[in-house]
């Protein structure tokens, strides 16, 4: 979950729209926070790729949820959820080594590793894994399973420093801009 903290710049805010009735007030914060943090899905995809991650825009809006802010609770909670993606999202290619995919920077290639369709009907990147279970009588059988391959999720992601503080900052200098359309677009004078 990413929380943005902007009650230092809310406090100067708010002593500047002192010469404007409280419901006024309200309203342009309540819409200046859900704006602010609706962007939070638009910045956070163009941050990920930024930092190098090969994670499609549509994959990262999905992942993200927004609680909206209201005039009794001035604040707008960003939510990121999901689990891992699967490495065939991550432009993984079959080659004759293994898989070659790339999550962060350059192709790495998982030596051993095929791209298949299951029964199902779910294609990904799967590898044969070694495994013993006992046969009749107690013999031991090689028993190779087939496990999917996994990258990261969307929350790993955005825990990654670089984009955290990217997103942080995109979105701190972000609220002031929108708060003050927000002024402008409900009537009221400037500053």
């Amino acid at each position: 979950m990413i929380q943005i903290n902007i009650q230092s710049n809310l406090a100067q805010v708010q002593r500047s729209l002192d010469r404007f009735t409280k419901e006024l007030q309200s309203k342009a914060i309540v819409r200046a926070l859900n704006n602010t943090a609706t962007s939070a899905k638009v910045a956070a995809s163009r941050d990920i790729r930024a930092a190098g991650y090969n994670i499609k825009a549509k994959r990262v809006k999905q992942a993200i949820d927004v609680r909206r802010a209201t005039a009794a609770d001035l604040q707008a909670i960003v939510t990121a959820t999901g689990k891992a993606i699967p490495r065939l999202a991550f432009g993984a290619r079959q080659t004759a080594a293994g898989v070659s995919y790339s999550i962060k920077g350059g192709r790495t290639v998982k030596a051993g590793a095929f791209i298949a369709t299951m029964k199902s009907g779910h294609t990904g990147a799967f590898m044969r894994v070694a495994g013993f279970q006992t046969g009749k009588r107690g013999t031991p059988i090689l028993n190779r399973k087939i496990r999917e391959l996994w990258g990261p999720s969307i929350p790993t992601v955005l825990m990654n420093k670089v984009v955290r503080v990217r997103l942080e900052q995109a979105l701190r200098d972000r609220f002031p801009k929108e708060l003050e359309r927000q002024i402008r677009f409900i009537g009221l004078p400037k500053k």
